[in-house]
This record gives C-alpha cells, sequence and structure tokens, in this order.
C-alpha cells in the first residue's frame, strides 16, 4: 500500500544555484547531503550546516530538500560525461518519483502479482532505507521506498 509520495528528484546544472533557488527563493529547507566516499566506498549521510559555502562537486552528490514533512526535492549533483540533453538518460531534468510504502516486500509481491515488472530487486539504500525500482509504460523511473528508524529522510527532518 502506497502511503505518500516521498520525494520527487532533479539532475541539476549547478547545484549551488538551484540550492539557492529552492531554499532561498521557494522558501524550503535544506536537510542533509549524501556526499560520494573518495575511498570508493559507500557513500554516507551527512548533516548540512545551512549556511555551508562548500560545494564540492567532486564530493556532493545528492542534497535532500524538504518541502513539506516527509516531503522532498532530491538534487543530484552532474556526473563527470553527463551531458545537458535527456535523450541520453544522464541529463538535466526528472530523474525519477519515490513513492513511500509500509511494506516494501508485500508491496512487491502486490505489484508483481498485478503484472508489474521489478528493475531493481528490495535492498538497504545507503540512507538507511529500504528502496526498490521499478518503471512506468514509458520507461519513467519510480523508486519505492519503506522508511526505518535509521532513515536519514527522518532522522534530519524538521517536523
Amino acid at each position: 500500500m502506497i502511503k505518500e509520495i516521498g520525494h520527487v528528484s532533479f539532475k541539476v546544472r549547478d547545484m549551488k544555484v538551484s540550492q539557492e533557488f529552492y531554499i532561498e527563493k521557494l522558501g524550503f529547507r535544506k536537510c542533509f547531503e549524501i556526499k560520494r566516499n573518495p575511498d570508493g566506498g559507500e557513500p554516507t549521510p551527512k548533516e548540512v550546516v545551512q549556511d555551508s559555502e562548500t560545494y564540492d562537486n567532486d564530493k556532493l552528490w545528492i542534497t535532500y530538500i524538504q518541502a513539506a514533512e516527509r516531503q522532498f526535492i532530491e538534487l543530484f549533483t552532474m556526473d563527470e560525461g553527463d551531458s545537458d540533453s535527456l535523450p541520453q538518460g544522464n541529463g538535466i531534468g526528472y530523474l525519477h518519483l519515490a513513492l513511500i510504502v509500509e511494506d516494501i516486500h508485500a508491496y512487491r509481491e502486490e505489484i508483481v502479482s498485478r503484472g508489474a515488472e521489478i528493475d531493481i530487486e528490495p535492498r538497504m539504500g545507503m540512507d538507511g532505507t529500504w528502496q526498490m525500482w521499478i518503471h512506468d509504460p514509458d520507461g519513467n523511473k519510480i523508486e519505492c521506498m519503506q522508511y526505518t528508524d535509521r532513515s536519514a529522510q527522518l532522522l534530519y527532518t524538521a517536523k
């Protein structure tokens, strides 16, 4: 059963400009960042200082912007080799929609029984949240998520 929309995700050309837009112009709040691990291991969520002036695209990967309680805009930095055009699948713009579910394993069984295809089976994400990936008929990515007591989305948000 779907509980809510968790986030919508975009790849952005300039993280600093995008953060300024969502935070300063729209009045949302920066929640947390996920930084790339320079050692090649799994990145880990880090609490963010609101007035941070450091936008190191070699280390910063994802910024979570809180729009409302438990609702986010997820901003991804450009990666080396990315282009601005969407046809290559790694350009600027929409990346995916995330749905929050009560029980990811039960939801998997439910949607498979209805004929949905699973792209990536349920697994624990680096943010402490269960995730599974599916797609719509046009190939748009949809992330299904189940929060846990370790989910950064719950630990670093304002109530």
